[in-house]
C-alpha cells in the first residue's frame, strides 16, 4: 500500500484550520483522517487538531484488541464500522466538551472524514462536507454526501448540481463535529475490485478544481510504467493543491490519497 498527503493555507487565508493523519496499522490495515476546522481561528484549529488526533488514537487502541499471532488484523466488517462510530463519537465528545470550557471556543466544530481500509474493504465514514472518493480506470465516484445547506438544496431538487458550485450558501454545514453532545455519520463501504485511488478531501479542493480534472490528476499517475510510486503519489497531491492554489485558492486545501494494489505489494 501506497500513501501520500498534503495541507495548504490557500490564498485567502492566514491560518491553516485542517488537520489530517495516516497510518498503516499493520500489513492489512490502512488509516486516514481528514479534518476542515470552523469557528474562528483558535476554535478551528483546535477542533480539527483534537478530532483528528483523538480519532486515530481511539481507532489504533481499539484495532490492538483485534490483532492475530502474524501481525495481521482480524476484523469482521460490523466490528470494523463499529470501530469507527465509536471512535468517532469520542471525537465529537471531547471536541464538544472543550468548546463548552471557554468563550473564546464556543461553537468551534470539525468536519470529518476518514477511511479505514482492511484487506480489500474500505470502510469510510463521514460527518460534514469534507469527502472521500474512489478512483480507478476512467471513473471518479463520490462516495460521501455532502452534509451541507446547499447539498439539502439539491437532494429535494431546488438546485442542480451545477448551481450548487457557485451558490454563496456553499459554507454552511448541516452536522459537524462537536456543535453537540450526540452526533448521527454516515458510513459507506466500498470493495476494491482491482487496483485503485482513494482521495479524502477538504472542500478547499473541491470548490475550487472540478471533478473531472481531479480524476484526470489522480489518473496521470502511470501506474504500468511507474517506477517510483511513493515520489508519483506525493507529486499527485501536490499538483492538486497547487490546480485549487491556481483557481483562487480561497480556502485551506487537503488532500490524502491512498493507493489500493489488489494483492500488490505493500509499501508506504
Amino acid at each position: 500500500m501506497y500513501y501520500s498527503g498534503k495541507t495548504d493555507v490557500g490564498k485567502k487565508r492566514s491560518v491553516n484550520q485542517d488537520s489530517f493523519a495516516f497510518e498503516r496499522i499493520c500489513p492489512n490495515v490502512f488509516l486516514a483522517v481528514v479534518c476542515d476546522g470552523m469557528g474562528g481561528a483558535n476554535g478551528g484549529n483546535i477542533a480539527s487538531s483534537l478530532a483528528s488526533k483523538t480519532f486515530i488514537e481511539s481507532v489504533k487502541t481499539e484495532i490492538e484488541k483485534h490483532m492475530t499471532e502474524d501481525g495481521k488484523c482480524d476484523l469482521t466488517p460490523e466490528g470494523a464500522e463499529l470501530i469507527l462510530v465509536k471512535s468517532v463519537e469520542l471525537a465529537n465528545r471531547i471536541v464538544f466538551s472543550e468548546a463548552a470550557k471557554s468563550e473564546e471556543l464556543s461553537g468551534m466544530g470539525t468536519t470529518l472524514v476518514a477511511a479505514l481500509v482492511v484487506n480489500d474493504t474500505a470502510f469510510i465514514l463521514n460527518v460534514g462536507d469534507s469527502r472521500a472518493y474512489l478512483i480507478f480506470s476512467d471513473v471518479l465516484d463520490r462516495i460521501t454526501h455532502d452534509h451541507s445547506y446547499v447539498q439539502f438544496l439539491v437532494d429535494i431538487g431546488q438546485l442542480t448540481e451545477e448551481e450548487a458550485q457557485s451558490n454563496s450558501n456553499k459554507n454552511i454545514i448541516m452536522k459537524a463535529i462537536g456543535i453537540n453532545d450526540t452526533l448521527d455519520p454516515d458510513l459507506f463501504r466500498v470493495e476494491f475490485g482491482g487496483n485503485a485511488f482513494l482521495l479524502l478531501c477538504s472542500d478547499g479542493l473541491t470548490n475550487f478544481v472540478d471533478e473531472e480534472t481531479i480524476k484526470n490528476t489522480v489518473l496521470s499517475f502511470d501506474y504500468e510504467a511507474n517506477i517510483s510510486k511513493q515520489n508519483d503519489l506525493d507529486r499527485v497531491c501536490a499538483r492538486l493543491v497547487e490546480l485549487a492554489n491556481a483557481n483562487g485558492g480561497g480556502d485551506n486545501i487537503t488532500v490524502v490519497l491512498y493507493l489500493h494494489e489488489t494483492n500488490g505489494s505493500s509499501e508506504g
